[in-house]
């Protein structure tokens, strides 16, 4: 039988089709080889495709078989082994998994080591898997990337922030390695945290660089314009990572005010190189990236989407020990709802409170500090019983938090918290200084404005001049653009409003909220014409994005405008209003 031949029967067998979310979302970068390509893509690799394009479709008994499959191929893939071990958890069939891998790997017991540590990982064992991948990541970077989550959730930083340093050694030109070192390094080293902020704008083309900046951007508290994301995002398209590519795009699109639809977003099988001649799979395995899912889910939230909620669950069950998963979870009511009932429903064990503290409220917090020893000196430990004093004696819990930064390093849960303490007895003054302070240690994240914008709220004496230099040091981004312009609009400060928005829409030109208070502006200034353009873009993106508290208001002005603007000039802008006005 031909080769060809052979190749499309094994690919028939394993059920490999085309999916448009394998696709590419823009054409700088091609798709690595999927089952339709060149005969010389390995068959392992091939398996390995098919496996990760059914764990995104959430069929997890597929990804399963189709894994294993794989492992028959290439026996020595630590990534596809990762991926086999995430699928049978997620279809809770993680027993089976390890008898496999028992049975499978007897005589390798570097392999049956590494599938043991990712399965007491996903159980949530951490002891257990800190014990086995620690061990591992002396010689094999792949389990030092896990032993690195370990550590994050056993709020060992030290620890993280070592291993995680070996497997960026060994793969210094993997963006996802760079985004979970500075995440590790952000939640409880702040000087660390903002020197590997600072390296996103630089313009090193070197891959190593690339890899630094693209995984700062999307592992910390960044600081980034429009203009930054869009050359960040060819950025990933040079170094031909996908998944960072898309993820940037989602970004840029967000930050712009765009439908983000228009962006394909593809699976994690979509633009994975296949290993070079000689390289040792074991050694240099690839982690199995969460960021495809994370994209989607932002992509998903930003328009409103019902399906938000599911693209969570599916990111949640392969990724579940995963601080990032529920602190994704959190930026929205829908996926925080779904996420806060995943985990009600499970055994209230020290893991599963680790990762509730990213979704948990202030009054929350007194429960899951039982779960943490007063032994424990870790980010998450601290910040948590500090947020915990806060709800019960808002004084007290404020010195335990501003105590917390006197002692260095700190990182930016503590600041959090100190935040949190000082705006909860409304003292604008001492969250001003506390800004000023971390304009000096983290000038690059967006903690400072934070501060301020927390100093604004808690009554300072010239909260609009605090208001603007906090929008203004992120960059005039649209989340706080819109919630400085909603207070201007509901006191009816015409002439702040107006500054505001002007400046707000250099930025997010097509922000729905933003160009419907601009036409309303301009309607009320007797300029018809010149506000139904405004209110037929907000009219656009307000339906886009399923925003309709917007869209009934703009609604309103749109038809007013409608009937003043009678110009002959203005006969196009009139049909494309009506046509958006009809919901055509």
């Amino acid at each position: 039988m031909p080769r060809a031949r052979a190749l499309a029967v094994v690919l028939a067998a394993l059920g490999v089709a085309a999916c448009p979310g394998s696709k590419p979302a823009h054409t700088a970068v091609a798709p690595a080889p999927s089952g339709s390509a060149s005969v010389e893509v390995p068959l392992g690799e091939v398996t390995l495709q098919a496996a990760l394009e059914a764990a995104w479709d959430g069929d997890y008994l597929l990804c399963y078989k189709r894994g294993r499959t794989a492992m028959q191929i290439a026996p020595e893939d630590l990534e596809t082994l990762e991926l086999t071990m995430r699928c049978a958890h997620a279809h809770r069939a993680l027993w089976d998994a390890v008898q496999w891998a028992n049975k499978t790997y007897a005589k390798r017991p570097q392999v049956r080591s590494y599938a043991l540590g990712v399965a007491a990982l996903l159980r949530g064992e951490i002891g257990e898997s800190r014990k086995i991948l620690d061990k591992l990541g002396e010689h094999i970077p792949a389990a030092a990337y896990h032993a690195a989550l370990a550590a994050v959730l056993d709020d060992d930083p030290g620890s993280a922030e070592k291993q995680i340093a070996r497997y960026v050694k060994a793969n210094p030109t993997d963006p996802a390695g760079r985004a979970l070192q500075t995440e590790i390094l952000c939640a409880y080293d702040l000087g660390k945290c903002n020197a590997a902020l600072e390296t996103v704008k630089s313009s090193d083309d070197d891959e190593t660089a690339i890899a630094r900046r693209l995984g700062a951007v999307v592992g910390g508290p960044a600081i980034v314009t429009r203009a930054r994301l869009a050359a960040l995002t060819k950025d990933a398209d040079a170094l031909g990572s996908a998944a960072f590519g898309d993820a940037l795009a989602v970004m840029t699109a967000n930050r712009e005010g765009s439908d983000p639809a228009v962006i394909l977003v593809r699976s994690p099988r979509s633009g994975r190189p296949e290993p070079a001649p000689g390289v040792d799979l074991v050694k240099q395995a690839r982690a199995i990236s969460r960021l495809p899912f994370a994209t989607r889910v932002l992509q998903l939230a930003v328009l409103n989407d019902a399906a938000a909620s599911t693209a969570h669950t599916r990111m949640a069950a392969l990724f579940p020990t995963e601080l990032a998963t529920w602190r994704l979870a959190k930026r929205w009511e829908r996926t925080s709802h779904s996420a806060r009932k995943e985990l009600e429903r499970a055994a209230f064990v020290r893991w599963r409170a680790m990762v509730a503290t990213a979704l948990a409220r202030l009054e929350e917090t007194c429960e899951l500090t039982a779960a943490f020893p007063w032994t424990d000196r870790g980010p998450i430990g601290n910040s948590t019983r500090a947020r915990c004093e806060i709800s019960l004696d808002a004084a007290r819990g404020r010195k335990i938090a501003d105590a917390r930064l006197a002692v260095s390093p700190f990182g930016m849960l503590d600041v959090e918290a100190a935040i949190e303490g000082e705006a909860a007895q409304k003292d604008a003054v001492a969250l001003e200084a506390l800004a000023r302070t971390l304009s000096k240690i983290a000038p690059s994240s967006t903690l400072v404005a934070s501060a301020l914008w927390a100093s604004a709220e808690a009554g300072s004496k010239n909260p609009h001049a605090i208001y603007a230099e906090a929008v203004n040091l992120t960059g005039w981004d649209p989340a706080l653009s819109r919630k400085l312009l909603q207070k201007y609009v509901d006191a009816k400060d015409v002439p702040r409003a107006k500054n505001t928005v002007y400046q707000a829409l250099i930025e997010s030109p097509n922000d729905a909220f933003l160009t419907g208070v601009l036409g309303e502006i301009l309607l009320h200034d007797g300029k018809a014409s010149e506000a139904l353009p405004w209110l037929t873009k907000s009219c656009v993106s307000a339906r886009a994005r399923k925003e309709q508290d917007v869209l009934g208001k703009t609604l309103s002005s749109l038809s007013v405008a409608i009937a003043k603007a009678k110009l002959p000039a203005d006969k196009a802008a009139r049909e494309a209003a009506l046509k958006c006005a009809k919901g055509d």
